[in-house]
């Protein structure tokens, strides 16, 4: 660890993972698995912080060599991989699922819904760790607790119609609305306290760190509450607009190492500042 008025000093990065950590092909980079281990190697935490649900964290972990807890689903879990045991999952009240559910039936809309390490769908089974919805769903929310929905159609304007619905009819949060896809329209709704934000303060809190020892990295509008609660924020050159007017810094784009170049000179300050 490096010192701060004559203190040690851990850090916590938390680090985005589509659009920020991995490059536009799903990759991370030599470089930035380099520069992820030079910052940790001070003693400092790496946490990925994402909108995947836990089965997609899980694959890039062994990559990363970061601390064993992980934010997945924008927030609704924090997840300790190394012990398999669950800090937070807040889950989708169950009046509020089966509106959705039967929303998404009723005008032949895509839904996934994230429970624990498997991945629910109406249609389409996209992934080893997708299941098809139960013919009977009268206990399915008893023996799978959802944490995050997600509602898919190439129609951009029929998950507009869905999401004004939500807006006005629910209690979810409407956690993501994004538009890099231009194939598929989407948004993921949550818990009404979810936001990655919030996970990060009650992870901060339970690993005793301190606002202004955070780092955090994003990219869309679902990192915007991550801005709220650090210490130092970093948007990437290809980041949405509104996340740049927050940041303290803007990083080079995911493409070009973005995460890695800013660690590096962030290590480098701090061995000058020692």
């Amino acid at each position: 660890n490096h010192r701060k008025g004559g203190r040690f000093v851990l850090y916590i990065a938390y680090i985005d993972c589509d659009g920020t950590l991995l490059n536009d092909q799903g990759v991370i980079s030599e470089n930035t698995k380099k520069a992820l281990s030079n910052f940790m190697e001070l003693g400092n935490k790496v946490v990925l912080c994402t909108g995947r649900p836990r089965y997609l964290i899980e694959d890039i972990m062994p990559q990363v060599h970061g601390d064993h807890f992980f934010i997945s689903s924008n927030g609704a879990e924090i997840y300790n991989y190394q012990t398999k045991e669950t800090l937070q999952h807040l889950t989708i009240e169950e009046q509020d699922f089966y509106q959705i559910y039967q929303y998404a039936i009723k005008h032949h809309i895509r839904l996934a819904a994230g429970s624990g390490a498997l991945e629910f769908v109406t249609q389409y089974k996209r992934h080893p760790q997708e299941l098809y919805f139960p013919e009977n769903m009268e206990h399915f929310l008893q023996d799978h607790p959802t944490i995050q929905i997600l509602l898919l159609d190439a129609n951009e304007s029929v998950i507009q119609k869905a999401k004004q619905y939500f807006d006005h009819h629910l209690k979810t949060t409407l956690v993501l609305e994004k538009e890099v896809n231009p194939n598929e329209a989407w948004i993921s709704l949550g818990n009404e306290n979810v936001s990655k934000g919030n996970a990060i303060t009650k992870l901060n809190q339970y690993l005793n760190i301190a606002r202004e020892n955070t780092l955090v990295f994003g990219n869309d509008y679902n990192d915007l509450s991550m801005f709220e609660v650090a210490g130092t924020c970093v948007a990437m050159q290809n980041a949405v607009p509104e996340l740049k007017e927050k940041a303290n810094h803007v990083a080079l784009s995911n493409n070009e190492d973005g995460v890695a170049h800013f660690l590096e000179n962030w290590i480098q300050q701090s061995i000058l500042n020692k």
